[in-house]
C-alpha cells in the first residue's frame, strides 16, 4: 500500500483550495526545497564571488608595479629640508638635528650615531670606508663600520673658519665650502695664507689625518657644496659666479657668471658643469675652461592655471645615459639632452624639490601631493605610485630599493 507523505499531502490540499476560488496561506517550504534552494544560491555565489575574484585578480595583474611594497619606515628627528643622503655596503648613512646616524638598509634598524654638539649637522660624503660630516663648527671623520672617530677638527684649532658644509670626497682629499671670519695676524693660519679672511672659502684636508692641505678664498657667499671631478673643484656662489679651483694646490683657475645665484651642488659629467641658479636657468659650460655651452630657461608660466604648482627651488642636478634631470623652479620634473640641453620630455606631475635619483631605468622623485613617482627614464611614463606622509624630499635608488628621506622619515620602497 502507497502512503503519501506529509510534503504530497499539503499539496494536494493546496490544489483543493485554490480550485475551490478560497486564497490558500503561502506553502510552506519543505526541507528538500529549502536545502535545494540554498545550494543553487551557493553555487550562485560562489561563481560570483570567484568572478569578482577573478576580475580583481585581473585588476591587480594589468597593474603589478601600481603599489610597490614598502619595505620599511622609520622616524627621525628632523633632517634638513632636502638634504642629501648616502647608502653604501648595506648601510645608509644621513644626518639629522639630533647627529649623524647609519641605518642598516634592509631594515631601518640604527647601527650606529655619532651626536651632535650643534644641533645642525650637514649631509655627510662616505668614501674608502669613513664618513665624512660637519657639524656646527667641527668637522669628523668616523669610521663607516661602527661610527668611531678618526679624527675632529673644531674651531679651537681653526678659529676663523665658523661653518661647514656637506663635503665632497676625491683623491685622497675631502674638500668642504665654509663661511669664514675675521681672522687675528698673531695666528699661525693667517701667516700661512694671509693677514685676514673675510666671506667664504673652500678647504682641502688629508682624509687621513684631517691634516688642512690648502684653503682659497672666495669672493661670493658659498650657500651650496662643491663639486669635485678631474682634478677640480666647482664652487658656486649665491652671486651666479662658478669658481673653479685646482684640487691639489687650491690655486683659482677660472671663474664664470651664470646668472642668478646658487643653492644646489654643481653637477660635473663628460666634460660639462651644470649650474641650475634660482632664477630657473640650467647652465652648461666647458668644465676645462669655464666656456658657455648650453643654457636652458626652465620657468614657471606668466600665468599660472589653478593646478600648476607652486614655483619651488631649483634641485640639484642629476646627469645619467646623457641626459640631464631636475626640479624645476616650476615645479615640475624636467629632462634635457646633456650635450644640447634640448627638452626630452616634463613629468606632469609636480615636483616638490629635492634630489631625484635615476636608476633600474627609472628616475624617481617626491611629487608635492605626498606621493613617491617612478616614471620611466627615457619617455616619462608613469610605472607606479606610492603614498607618503610628506611633500617633496630627496631620493637614493639602488637595484634593489628606492630611499626616500622627507623632514621626519625615512622609507624605503620596493623597485
Amino acid at each position: 500500500m502507497r502512503v503519501d507523505s506529509p510534503d504530497e499531502v499539503a499539496d494536494a490540499r493546496r490544489d483543493a483550495l485554490l480550485e475551490g476560488g478560497i486564497s490558500a496561506d503561502p506553502p510552506k517550504r519543505s526541507r528538500h526545497r529549502i536545502v535545494r534552494r540554498a545550494l543553487v544560491t551557493g553555487v550562485a555565489g560562489a561563481g560570483l564571488g570567484l568572478l569578482g575574484y577573478r576580475l580583481l585578480r585581473l585588476r591587480r595583474d594589468d597593474q603589478p608595479r601600481s603599489d610597490p611594497r614598502v619595505l620599511w619606515r622609520r622616524d627621525l628627528a628632523r633632517s634638513p629640508a632636502g638634504a642629501e643622503f648616502v647608502v653604501a655596503n648595506g648601510s645608509i648613512y644621513l644626518s639629522t638635528s639630533t647627529g649623524l646616524q647609519a641605518l642598516d638598509a634592509a631594515t631601518g634598524q640604527v647601527r650606529w650615531q655619532v651626536a651632535s654638539r650643534a644641533g645642525d649637522s650637514w649631509s655627510p660624503a662616505v668614501a674608502d670606508g669613513a664618513v665624512y660630516f660637519g657639524d656646527g663648527n667641527v668637522s669628523l671623520a668616523v669610521d663607516a663600520a661602527d661610527g668611531r672617530v678618526r679624527w675632529r677638527t673644531d674651531a679651537s684649532q681653526h678659529p676663523f673658519l665658523l661653518k661647514w658644509s656637506s663635503p665632497a670626497v676625491a683623491d685622497g682629499f675631502v674638500y668642504w665650502s665654509t663661511y669664514a671670519g675675521g681672522l687675528s695676524g698673531a695666528s699661525p693660519f693667517s701667516q700661512r695664507y694671509m693677514s685676514e679672511i673675510k666671506g667664504c672659502v673652500v678647504t682641502a684636508w688629508a682624509v687621513g689625518s684631517g691634516e688642512l692641505r690648502w684653503l682659497a678664498r672666495i669672493d661670493s657667499a658659498l650657500l651650496s657644496p662643491v663639486a669635485v671631478a678631474a682634478g677640480m673643484v666647482y664652487a658656486a656662489g649665491n652671486d651666479g659666479t662658478l669658481h673653479a679651483i685646482d684640487a691639489q694646490t687650491g690655486r683659482a683657475l677660472w671663474q664664470r657668471s651664470t646668472g642668478a645665484g646658487v643653492d644646489a651642488r654643481p653637477a660635473v659629467a663628460a666634460g660639462s658643469v651644470y649650474v641650475n641658479d634660482k632664477d630657473g636657468t640650467l647652465n652648461a659650460l666647458d668644465a676645462a675652461t669655464g666656456a658657455p655651452r648650453w643654457s636652458a630657461p626652465i620657468r614657471p608660466a606668466a600665468t599660472r592655471a589653478p593646478t600648476s604648482p607652486a614655483p619651488t627651488e631649483p634641485s640639484p642636478v642629476v646627469i645619467a645615459g646623457g641626459l640631464v634631470y631636475l626640479g624645476g623652479v616650476d615645479g615640475y620634473l624636467h629632462v634635457l639632452d646633456a650635450a644640447t640641453g634640448e627638452p626630452r620630455w616634463k613629468a606632469p606631475e609636480a615636483a616638490a624639490g629635492g634630489s631625484p635619483a635615476v636608476a633600474n631605468g627609472c628616475v624617481y622623485f617626491a611629487g608635492s601631493d605626498r606621493k613617491v613617482y617612478a616614471v620611466d627614464a627615457l619617455t616619462g611614463a608613469r610605472r607606479w605610485t606610492v603614498e607618503t606622509e610628506a611633500s617633496g624630499g630627496s631620493l637614493v635608488a639602488t637595484n634593489d630599493a628606492v630611499y626616500h628621506l622627507s623632514e621626519y622619515r625615512l622609507s624605503a620602497l620596493r623597485v
